[in-house]
């Protein structure tokens, strides 16, 4: 069985001033999940994106098993990600404050 994984890149920028982490990737998160919306086809719920990587321009990769391709970006702390309004336009503090971006530990 073949299973498509899609990479998820997100550049981690502007985050300094977040709170010391044990991330795999310091101030990176190791897990975002954003809501996804019902649709007929599925109920709404989670996705989570898994942390995978990290480039040397700091850019951070996160992978999640989907059949389509998403890009998920957070720019000066803030994600960016088309279709999932529930995690666009909010900052990566928010996101950890909400229980939705943390850690391994």
């Amino acid at each position: 069985m073949l299973v498509r994984t899609c990479a998820v890149a997100i550049t981690v920028l502007g985050l300094a001033g977040a709170p010391a982490t044990a991330g795999i990737f310091g101030n990176a998160p190791d897990v975002i999940l954003c809501p996804l919306p019902p649709m007929p086809s599925r109920p709404g719920g989670l996705v989570a994106y898994h942390i995978d990587g990290r480039f040397d321009d700091g850019t951070v990769i996160y992978r999640r098993l989907a059949t389509t391709a998403t890009r998920l970006f957070v720019e000066d702390g803030v994600v960016r990600i088309e279709n999932l309004p529930g995690c666009d336009g909010v900052t990566v503090q928010q996101l950890r404050d909400d229980g939705r971006a943390f850690d391994y530990h």
